[in-house]
């Protein structure tokens, strides 16, 4: 599943943080993802941002100002694909933390 975390954000210009992220549903894990590809639109100059890292959930931190919908390409380890999106929303933003050191 798709997902992500929102956190008021230290970028000027900026209201949040947000980490978007790959976990598995139920008792599933994600041993059989190799990499995660993010688009998230025309205001990140339309590019595609990889990851690999599956001990982190194939996360990419990124600041916004405005919701948007993200779209991400799971390529598994028998190069199959799926496509997901989500609706990066701030609907629990006047709860949100700053965020961690760690996670910067």
């Amino acid at each position: 599943m798709l997902v992500h975390k929102i956190f008021k954000s230290t970028s000027d210009g900026q209201h949040y943080d947000l980490l978007i992220y790959v976990i598995p549903h139920n008792e599933a894990s994600l041993i059989q993802v190799k990499s995660v590809e993010y688009f998230l639109g025309p205001f990140w100059g339309n590019q595609v941002f990889k990851t690999k890292n599956r001990s982190k959930g194939f996360a990419v931190k990124t600041s916004a100002y405005g919701e948007f919908l993200c779209t991400a390409k799971i390529t598994f380890t028998d190069n199959q694909e799926m496509f997901v999106h989500r609706y990066i929303d701030f609907e629990m933003g006047g709860y949100a933390p700053f965020i961690k050191e760690e996670l910067k």
